[in-house]
């Protein structure tokens, strides 16, 4: 910078706002942890973990998982069904040569024109080790009062809501029950 007057050329006045910043940043990562849920707060639980009992600690970490869960699920319910039903429109009106695909092992050939139009679309988000825990030990305690009612006798109990002498647990109803939950050994079936 060229002054001819030294007097032009002085010093800019500025406050100091790192303590003001800093409180800034702190309160916006609490908004979003609370807005968000578990992301931030499943960083560092490595080192927190170790001080305390498995049981403790599936106990800490359930609502977090819960919420990982639920946050991927929306992800896929709307970003990922929303871009293959885009992807599946664009390649069935856009694409006009075949397309070659692996099934199986055995290489196919298929028209992206020739496809119908997608409107309904189902995905499928799997469970997490937690989830799974849960899911398996609501089907035992099902299992468990069924196989109770029919050691008891009680099986057998006619109700009307179900239809005339329509029984409470039947075998037909008990075993896709102990199928689904991976426990035919356990029960002796």
């Amino acid at each position: 910078m060229r002054s001819r007057n030294p007097s032009n050329v002085g010093w800019v006045p500025t406050v100091d706002v790192v303590s003001q910043s800093i409180s800034f940043l702190q309160y916006t990562d609490k908004i979003r942890g609370e807005q968000t849920g578990s992301a931030l707060e499943l960083v560092g639980e490595g080192q927190t973990l170790k001080q305390i009992s498995g049981i403790s600690a599936e106990m800490q970490l359930q609502p977090q998982e819960m919420m990982a869960a639920l946050v991927s699920r929306n992800i896929a319910e709307t970003l990922v069904r929303n871009l293959f039903v885009l992807i599946h429109r664009t390649l069935r009106t856009g694409w006009n040569t075949p397309l070659m695909f692996n099934k199986s092992g055995d290489w196919q050939e298929t028209m992206p024109s020739d496809w119908a139009p997608r409107s309904r679309l189902n995905v499928n988000v799997g469970l997490s080790p937690g989830e799974r825990r849960r899911q398996n030990q609501a089907l035992q305690f099902v299992i468990e009062t069924q196989m109770a009612l029919i050691q008891g006798g009680t099986a057998n109990i006619t109700t009307t809501w179900n239809g005339p002498n329509s029984s409470v647990v039947t075998i037909p109803n008990l075993s896709p029950l102990i199928a689904s939950s991976g426990t035919c050994t356990a029960v002796g079936l």
